[in-house]
Formats: structure tokens, C-alpha cells, sequence
């Protein structure tokens, strides 16, 4: 119980904070990363002990310790140690009295946190993933703002949202294909000081065009999205293009980051008092 309490205290003034959105600053120390994770998962454990978020409230916290747990991991800390976490907070919650007043007063500033960010419309996380919540928008979620090189997103189609590569005029395109590590075949991402690395050989699962939207504009299959929102947010996969002899017309690595953020973000709900504008 005494555990529990104490990270409330220390949690109450990051709730949320540092900014969700827009991660792309310094990574934070192994051991602060660490620390900020632990403090999310005790109060979202917690919090899920004692029921007290609604399913928009939860959904946006379950984003925050989403962002902390990459942030840890872009700091250097293990796997390992982010499942301990998960586990300690989980024991530790078990028993815990739901009532008591600093737990009640940690889950009410979580709780305040959210209307503000709900509120809010659009966002970039790390390393420059853009998510809209904007019907209006093309693309709910988008990697760079260069308009002129192919890229990676989420755009709307046939009632919903796929995965989509976009040319972008940047060649004569009439096909494409994006590539990710298969997990099956190496478990663990390829990590490197000089940066993300995108997946090569055997160990490459390719994902075909599963619908042409529009001139140099291609859609993947749901599968192809499962597969990117699994990745580690320190690799990397590949776009690649075809023109119409079938050779390579361009490719561009695209860093996993947030991306898995940025998605979830953009199928948040609006809040009520946003406003829908630029």
C-alpha cells in the first residue's frame, strides 16, 4: 500500500506530462526513463483496480504509459526491467484499499489531465509521425511533412482506416511494398548506435498492395498494420516502389517511433469543446 502511494505522490506532477504528443526531444536518462514508467503502471494499475476511469479515460492513459514504456526503451532500458514494473504494480495493487484519500487524489489529477487532451485535434510524436483526429484530414496519421518524398500512414478508406503508401510524386509508381521484421523469424529487433535499422533478407516479412486509392498511392492489408503497430519503436522498416518495367523506383526508411502512439491517438475521440481547425 505504501508502495502504491508514494509513486502517486511522485507521479502527480507528470501525469501526462513532458507532453504526450510531440516526444521527440532528448531521450531522458535509462533510470529516469525507468522511473517515470514504474510511476505510470502503479497508477494505471491501480486505477484499473479500483474502476476508476472511464473507457475514453482509460484509453488516454493506456497512451501515456504507452509513451513512457517507448521512451524507456529509447533510454536504454530492458525489456525485462519494463515487465518487472509491470508485474511489481500489478502485486502491489492487488490488496490496495481503493479509498484511501492520496490514492483518490492522484486518480483525480490523472482525471483532469484528460479533457485538455482530448481536446486535442492533432499531434507528432517521435520521430515525426502526424495524427489527426479531423475527418476533414487526409491522412489520420502520416509520416514527415515533405510532400515531395514517399511515405507511410493511415488514410481513409472504404469506412475506415488503412495502412497506405503514397508515392508522392516523387516517382511513376504502379506498385509498392513495405517491409518489417518477421518476428518469427528474428525475434529481436537489430538495434544500432547510428540509428534504425530497417529489416534485410530472410528475416523481412514483405506486404503486398492490397488496393491501388489513386495514382501512386497504395493500401496494405490489415495484417500489414498489425505488423507495424507490433514493431519495437527503435527499428525500422522500408517502403519500396515499382515502376512499370517492375524494377526499384525508389525507397525510403521510415523509424517505427511512435507510430503505434500516433494511431491510437488519431481513433481517440474528439473532445466535445475542440475546436476543428488548423
Amino acid at each position: 500500500m505504501r508502495f502504491i502511494l508514494s509513486l502517486c505522490r511522485r507521479l502527480a506532477a507528470v501525469i501526462l506530462g513532458a507532453g504526450l504528443a510531440a516526444s521527440a526531444a532528448a531521450p531522458a536518462r535509462a533510470v529516469d526513463a525507468l522511473a517515470i514508467y514504474e510511476n505510470r503502471a502503479a497508477l494505471a494499475a491501480a486505477a484499473q483496480h479500483c474502476g476508476a476511469l472511464s473507457a475514453n479515460e482509460a484509453a488516454a492513459q493506456a497512451l501515456g504509459l504507452l509513451q513512457a514504456r517507448h521512451d524507456a526503451l529509447r533510454a536504454g532500458a530492458s525489456l525485462a526491467r519494463l515487465a518487472a514494473a509491470d508485474e511489481n504494480a500489478a502485486r502491489r495493487t492487488a490488496r490496495l484499499a481503493c479509498d484511501a484519500p492520496e490514492l483518490q487524489q492522484s486518480i483525480a489529477a490523472l482525471r483532469q489531465s484528460f479533457p485538455a487532451f482530448l481536446r486535442q485535434g492533432r499531434a507528432v510524436f517521435a520521430p515525426d509521425w502526424r495524427a489527426s483526429k479531423y475527418a476533414r484530414d487526409v491522412w489520420a496519421v502520416r509520416f514527415g511533412a515533405d510532400l515531395q518524398a514517399p511515405t507511410l500512414g493511415l488514410i481513409a478508406h472504404r469506412g475506415g482506416l488503412s495502412l497506405a503508401i503514397d508515392a508522392n510524386g516523387a516517382t511513376r509508381a504502379v506498385g509498392a511494398v513495405l517491409l518489417t521484421r518477421n518476428p518469427s523469424l528474428q525475434p529481436a529487433p537489430i538495434l544500432s548506435a547510428a540509428g534504425p535499422l530497417p529489416p534485410a533478407g530472410f528475416a523481412a516479412s514483405a506486404w503486398p498492395v492490397a488496393a491501388i486509392l489513386d495514382q501512386g498511392r497504395f493500401a496494405l492489408s490489415d495484417a500489414a498494420l498489425a505488423a507495424l503497430i507490433a514493431l519495437d519503436p527503435r527499428e525500422a522498416v522500408l517502403i519500396r516502389l515499382f515502376d512499370r518495367r517492375g524494377a526499384i523506383a525508389a525507397e525510403r526508411v521510415i523509424p517505427v517511433g511512435d507510430v503505434a502512439i500516433a494511431i491510437r491517438f488519431a481513433q481517440l475521440p474528439l473532445g466535445a469543446s475542440a475546436r476543428n481547425a488548423n
